[in-house]
């Protein structure tokens, strides 16, 4: 375990510390100018210069290397996402159980030659003059390769460089000179030494990468971003303005047992219209009195821009209306115009004076290094990326687009073999990497594994039902067809808000929706129909506050149809209902009514099922029986500057056993990259989880979504441990023992891909195809410092699956591998939006939330909403005593039943003793009768003729003698042996008797 962990004391400080007498960055901190880029070096930033340095630190000496190791190492998990978060007691984080299934991953192991003996020395390069352009530093380092020809170097065209070669004097002082416009300027290049980096340092995942990074390079690929993208490969769409990159997207670190490179492949997607267009065509689309610049601005603003002649992307937070291509910034030699300094520096002429300049904040690498200013850029000389929204409702775009964005497993791991085939041909990269550091990579042999795909989930319905499809595994929406909802709830004042245009098409999708609620036991009467006049979103919000006055507030669902696909007119109406109005909405859009046949409605009869708080469906939890909240959190980051960002947090929790009912919370924040008052938010969970149930969770599973790369180590030191103690201070106070629990990061958004392999017959080659739902890979390309898994949940009817990584930073007391395992997959089968599992536990699909921080859930704000749930508390409350009664008059019944079973053995035997007895007795009457009979003759013509026989109707007869004469008869109970005389009815005569 020790040679897989990198060891501590070797790290690398984070930041941009300047060295002893050196001077800042030119235009950079407070000092810097504010309405533009300060200084030509600047600029680069801007896009206006080649590419600037991601400058690293300064290294601090020996003494200080030796005293702040544990610092240092401290900085490195942070900067490099190395987090140690396998518990002691775990020895083995595999899961067992399943079906074992061979996989393939787009993972190559790296062969390094003379580990043991491997040493790579780190050099901090300063020049003199400073220089900030990394081309300008590349090429004086150029000059000076002769210094390493034996052994080769590492250039990351910062300050920092790598080589095994040992150089003879510390510091090495040398010169090179660099030539502008036939102007010679000599530089002073020096090189002093680091440390040596052996080949498990931390450093050496930083060195690997460099590597990578420059095998990219010699396959002249073009560098976007932060990856790189191969130009011979672009996809022209010139019908529609669009060209599509393909590119790769690697990582070299050690994983579970080798030091392996995970190659993906990557698109992106450029428009050939300028943003200077774009403005263009809004000003010629608005109509006469419009805000132009408000519009230009919400189309704009939160989109990223590419530069086109240094290839560099940014992110536009603001447009600045008050700086034009005119204004002027200084550089070292002087003051100089935008327009200017673009025709000299590029030969490139700008022929809108008017346009504004675009703001694009500074990324975090800026910041940390002491650039603060924003960047400026000329909308004439930026291309948009991406798409826009009429461009993703053009259904031809869409299809002809996915073509090449989409791609098979089969097709995907074809490409990433070929471009691991052209690095292995490549003779310079060959040389480069085996040659001079020793590094392989085989091609074509992507890693193997053993993965396990988990038991089908039974999924649970209404009537003690039940469904398990192993074939579809991960759809169950056929299992409606026959099968009632677990709960259902009664939809019956609603409303249905519809145009005129299809107000008769509305009609025909209510009586379908009647027809499928039936079977699922939901019942829908015929709602109240608002015609709404327009299609703003205007003209749907006065119809909301009509239909509101209409109901005097009391509610079940508005049923909103909506004509277009605008997200205006859908923020609008949801906000409307779910904020303004605290009611349940469902939308649905024109062209879905109008082909609304008995499939779409079951959908939508779901969905309106769940937001009226019913459950579509529900799974067994096994941790249920322990008092079990699961809670989901997410963090939505709006657009704009650093220092104006907006962040949404969201909390989700569980309120049930079966985990079908759920409480939230939102809160907007300011500055703040990860949420600090996760305490605050899961201790107001805790409060209605205790109102609902009346006592508080035994155990807590705590899944947190939106961690990025490098904040595990963050996420563990602020929000865990505001959580442990605000879970302390909660269950103190309550006197009680401190729940059980688990925290887990989910990740989405990573770069492994597995895929089933099928050995090809004969001389065919093997194929490949998506994991079936429920895969689970647990080593191998594992971390071996954390406790973490993959889980493909979701089946992915089209292009590669993408798996989710769960990372448990803590698990205390722990469950075993399995049971994380199958728990978390259960969750992903519980999200109501969709018949069928997702990529991720339920608790965390259920926050949706938009730019202004409303949630667009069931959960509302408002007072009447308060006040239903306090009504409803309060029925939980004096129920609470009716089930504890009932509870324990079903035990009674229990016991009861139990003691009928146990004494029915010796009632039988009781029953068999009477019939035996009664059979004597009879036998003993009829002597006596006999008897009787012989002594009084004179009535023995009568009662033979009149006896009775049985006693069917024995009101008809009465007994003649008096019972005290005969008290062996009576005793006995043998009333059909007495002597009787029939008694007349009326109109019937018996004849005489005997007095």
């Amino acid at each position: 375990m020790e040679d897989k962990i990198l060891k501590p004391g070797r790290g690398r400080a984070r930041g941009r510390a300047r060295m002893p007498g050196e001077a800042p960055a030119p235009g950079s901190g407070p000092s810097g100018p504010t309405t533009g880029p300060g200084v030509e070096e600047r600029m680069a930033h801007v896009g206006i210069q080649e590419e600037t340095s991601r400058v690293s630190q300064a290294p601090p000496d020996a003494r200080f290397i030796k005293d702040e190791q544990e610092k240092r190492w401290t900085d490195f998990r942070r900067a490099r996402d190395y987090l140690e978060t396998r518990p002691e007691h775990i020895i083995s984080k595999k899961g067992d159980g399943g079906r074992a299934i061979s996989l393939a991953a787009n993972y190559f192991t790296i062969q390094l030659r003379k580990m043991e003996q491997w040493r790579l020395n780190q050099y901090r390069i300063d020049f003199e003059p400073d220089q900030d352009s990394k081309r300008i530093r590349k090429v004086l380092i150029r000059q000076l390769k002769d210094m390493f020809s034996s052994s080769g170097y590492i250039y990351d065209g910062g300050h920092m460089l790598f080589s095994t070669l040992a150089l003879p004097a510390d510091p090495t002082i040398t010169s090179a000179v660099y030539s502008d416009k036939g102007i010679d300027i000599p530089h002073t290049v020096t090189f002093k030494i680091v440390k040596d980096i052996p080949w498990n340092d931390a450093d050496m995942i930083h060195f690997y990468n460099i590597v990578t990074r420059v095998i990219l390079e010699k396959l002249d690929l073009t560098l976007f971003g932060r990856f790189y993208y191969d130009p011979t490969l672009v996809h022209t769409m010139s019908n529609y303005r669009l060209t599509v990159w393909p590119g790769y997207k690697t990582v070299l670190r050690p994983f579970e047992n080798s030091l392996m490179m995970n190659v993906e492949m990557v698109s992106k997607v450029i428009r050939s219209d300028t943003v200077l267009q774009m403005m263009q065509n809004i000003k010629k689309a608005s109509a006469p009195g419009s805000n132009v610049q408000a519009l230009v601005e919400q189309m704009i603003v939160g989109t990223i821009v590419m530069t086109e002649f240094n290839r560099k992307t940014y992110r536009i937070s603001e447009v600045d209306w008050g700086k034009k291509v005119t204004n002027t910034f200084t550089t070292r030699d002087g003051e100089i115009t935008f327009v200017d300094y673009y025709e000299k520096k590029y030969g490139i002429k700008i022929t809108n004076f008017t346009q504004p300049l675009l703001v694009s904040p500074p990324l975090k690498r800026d910041i940390r290094r002491g650039d603060t200013e924003p960047k400026l850029l000329v909308p004439e000389l930026c291309v948009m990326t991406g798409l826009t929204d009429d461009m993703r409702n053009n259904f031809q775009l869409m299809r002809d687009l996915k073509s090449h964005l989409i791609v098979d497993p089969y097709k995907r791991v074809d490409q990433i073999q070929t471009f691991m085939k052209r690095i292995v041909d490549n003779p310079e990269i060959r040389a480069t990497m085996a040659d001079q550091w020793g590094i392989r990579v085989p091609a074509n042999d992507m890693v193997k594994i053993n993965g396990r795909v988990l038991p089908p989930e039974r999924i649970m319905f209404g009537q003690n039902q039940d469904f398990l499809d192993e074939s579809k595994p991960a759809d169950w929406t056929n299992a409606f067809r026959s099968r009632k909802v677990f709960i259902a709830v009664p939809c019956i004042n609603w409303a249905v808000l519809v145009s005129s245009r299809d107000a008769a098409a509305v009609d025909n999708m209510i009586s379908t929706l009647q027809k499928v609620g039936n079977p699922l036991g939901y019942q829908i009467s015929r709602p109240f129909k608002k015609i709404v006049a327009g299609s703003n979103a205007r003209a749907f919000e006065q119809a909301i506050d009509e239909v509101m006055s209409h109901f005097k507030g009391v509610i079940d669902m508005i049923f909103i149809v909506l004509p277009s696909p605008q997200a205006n007119l859908y923020a609008a109406v949801k906000k409307r209902c779910a904020v303004d109005y605290g009611v349940s909405s469902q939308c649905c859009l024109s062209k879905n009514v109008q082909k609304a046949n008995m499939s779409v409605c079951t959908k939508i009869a779901i969905q309106m099922i769940a937001k009226q708080g019913g459950e579509p469906w529900g799974c067994s939890n096994p941790l249920g029986k322990a008092n079990l909240m699961v809670v989901g959190y997410d963090v939505y980051h709006s657009g704009g500057p650093a220092d104006k960002k907006t962040l949404v947090g969201a909390m989700v929790a569980s309120l049930n056993s079966t985990l079908t009912r759920y409480t939230s919370i939102v809160q907007t924040k300011q500055k703040q990259e990860l949420s600090k008052s996760m305490g605050q938010d899961l201790k107001v969970i805790l409060q209605r989880y205790r109102e609902f149930n009346l006592k508080l969770p035994s155990r807590i599973m705590f899944y947190r979504d939106g961690v990025g790369e490098g904040q595990l180590g963050q996420v563990a030191d602020t929000e865990v441990a505001d959580i442990e103690a605000t879970i302390g201070h909660i269950y103190t106070e309550a006197g009680l023992e401190p729940p059980k629990l688990s925290f887990i990061v989910v990740s989405k958004r990573i770069s492994a891909r597995f895929f089933e392999a099928i050995p090809g017959g004969g001389n065919r080659p093997p194929t490949y195809n998506n994991p079936p739902p429920g895969t689970v890979v647990d080593d191998v390309i594992t971390l071996p410092e954390r406790y973490d898994f993959y889980l493909v949940s979701q089946l992915a009817r089209q292009g590669t699956v993408s798996p989710t990584s769960y990372n448990i930073i803590l698990d205390h007391p722990s469950l075993t591998p399995k049971q994380m395992q199958i728990f978390s997959y259960k969750l992903c089968h519980m999200y109501y939006n969709w018949s069928g599992t997702v990529s991720v536990p339920s608790v965390l699909d259920k926050i949706e939330v938009n730019q202004d921080g409303r949630q667009s859930s069931k959960e509302s704000s408002n007072e009447r909403a308060q006040e239903l749930l306090k009504e409803y508390r309060e029925l939980c409350e004096k129920n609470v005593s009716l089930v504890a009664d009932n509870a324990r008059l079903l035990q009674e019944k229990d016991m009861l039943q139990k003691a009928i079973k146990d004494t029915e053995p010796a009632y039988n035997e009781h029953i068999e003793d009477l019939r035996n007895t009664i059979d004597l007795e009879r036998n003993r009457v009829a002597e006596l009768y006999k008897a009787f009979r012989s002594c009084i003759p004179q009535f023995s013509a009568w009662t033979t003729h009149d006896y009775p026989g049985d006693l069917h109707n024995m009101n008809n007869y009465e007994v003649i003698f008096p019972p005290a004469l005969y008290p062996d008869l009576i005793d006995n109970g043998h009333q059909e042996f007495m002597l009787v005389r029939r008694v007349a009815k009326e109109g019937e005569e018996l004849g005489s008797s005997p007095e």
